[in-house]
């Protein structure tokens, strides 16, 4: 049974599963300024997450203005062996 006023705060993450050792890994966002989006994510990148933001929450905002923006690590370490990997990013070369 939970203490009253006892809460913990979830935070949004990534999971994962290590090639080299099996073991189930999260990571957490990487939350960007908005201001600062423009310096880290692709155009193609801003685009595809500001239609679907769009889409889904009803949003009318430009470029994704006023708006959480969340990426993935671009590399990850697993927390058993210390195996690093690149993060593969669907729809890119």
């Amino acid at each position: 049974m939970t203490e009253p006023g006892r809460s913990v705060e979830l935070h949004q993450a990534f999971v994962w599963t290590c090639e080299d050792c099996g073991l189930e890994n999260f990571e957490r966002t990487v939350t960007v300024d908005p201001e600062r989006v423009a310096d880290v994510a692709t155009a193609a990148q801003m685009a595809e997450a500001t239609d679907y933001i769009v889409h889904m929450e009803g949003l009318d905002t430009e470029a994704g203005a006023g708006v959480t923006w969340l990426m993935a690590p671009e590399r990850v370490t697993c927390q058993a062996c210390g195996a690093e990997f690149a993060v593969e990013r669907h729809g890119e070369e």
